[in-house]
C-alpha cells in the first residue's frame, strides 16, 4: 500500500472486523467470559494451545522470517485512513 498503492485492486483484513458480533459471536464471547471466571488458566491454555498448533505448522523458518520483517516495520497508522 505505501509502496505502489496504485497496484493495489483490494485489501483484505483477515480475522478482524468493524463490524459487531452477531448473535452466535456474542454467544461465544458471553462462554468465554463465563468459562474465564470459573477458570481462567483453562481459557490461557486453550488461546495458547491455538497458538502454539498454528506456530507448531508454520515452523521456526516462518517465524524467524517474520521477527525479522518486524524489526524493519514502520509506524502505518496514519496511512490506514487513506486506504478505500
Amino acid at each position: 500500500m505505501r509502496q505502489a498503492p496504485q497496484l493495489v485492486l483490494g485489501l483484505a483484513l483477515l480475522d478482524t472486523s468493524a463490524r459487531p458480533d452477531d448473535a452466535a459471536g456474542k454467544q461465544g464471547r458471553q462462554a468465554l467470559i463465563a468459562k474465564a471466571e470459573e477458570d481462567f488458566a483453562a481459557v490461557l491454555a486453550g488461546l495458547l494451545e491455538g497458538i502454539r498448533s498454528m506456530a507448531n505448522s508454520l515452523g521456526p523458518a516462518a517465524f524467524m522470517r517474520q521477527q525479522q520483517a518486524m524489526l524493519g516495520r514502520i509506524d502505518s497508522r496514519p496511512g490506514l485512513a487513506q486506504i478505500r
